[in-house]
């Protein structure tokens, strides 16, 4: 059974996978914000938040919307709009080790104990894990909506032993304030970006699986697909 699409696993489609393992540091993030210090390895530096913003690809535009409590062990991240002349309706809930995604325009889902194929966590990563996915700090901040972001550059081919030919051009650069990807762009294919963030807590209930979504759970080693 395949998994529906995960908002922030489409956003970054190079598909990081970023360990939250070794040192930890906050260099990606930055500063942590508020009062509330973020516990050792919390994926972001402020403790709730809720975020709105878009993405475009393949020249469609797709609205977004980001909640989180508890430094990031909740998450609720949602996408709706068009692709391609089909209405696009996705949620992806993270909480109590587990990820649920979701398809809200069929009303069925599959949820999952969460790994490290979840969690892009930009705060923690180690110089080796940035190596080893194309990803390089260039010194330089930016200012995205208001928010003062660590820059960093994108070449998830930087490592293949041979790089593929044809295909569309995947190297960009990503904006991170407090481990939160503000702002992505990967050549042609996609942007992102988070038009809104506020470090204000949002509703429980942000983090509930709809009543009316038939879920059902995946093996916890799913085999791999061909």
């Amino acid at each position: 059974m395949k998994r529906s699409i995960s908002c922030f696993t489409l956003i970054l489609l190079c598909g990081f996978v970023l360990a939250s393992c070794g040192k930890k540091s906050d260099a990606p993030g930055g500063a942590a914000g508020g009062s509330t210090e973020a516990p050792a390895g919390s994926k972001y530096s402020m403790k709730a938040g809720i975020g709105e913003g878009y993405m475009e690809m393949m020249g469609q535009k797709l609205q977004m919307k980001l909640a989180f409590d508890d430094f990031g062990a909740k998450s609720s991240s949602e996408m709706s709009g068009e692709m391609m002349g089909q209405k696009m309706h996705q949620l992806t809930i993270t909480k109590d080790g587990y990820t649920y995604q979701l398809d809200l325009t069929k009303n069925t889902g599959s949820k999952h104990k969460s790994n490290e194929r979840d969690n892009m966590d930009f705060r923690n990563m180690t110089p080796e894990q940035m190596k080893a996915q194309g990803i390089m700090a260039t010194g330089a901040d930016s200012v995205i909506n208001g928010k003062e972001c660590k820059v960093y550059t994108i070449d998830p081919s930087a490592n293949q032993k041979t790089p593929s030919k044809g295909g569309p051009e995947m190297k960009g650069r990503v904006w991170i304030w407090n481990g939160i990807p503000m702002k992505m762009e990967m050549g042609t294919m996609m942007k992102m970006e988070m038009t809104k963030m506020e470090t204000s807590a949002p509703a429980s209930s942000a983090f509930d699986v709809p009543a009316d979504v038939k879920v059902s759970e995946l093996p916890e080693n799913p085999p791999a697909m061909k």
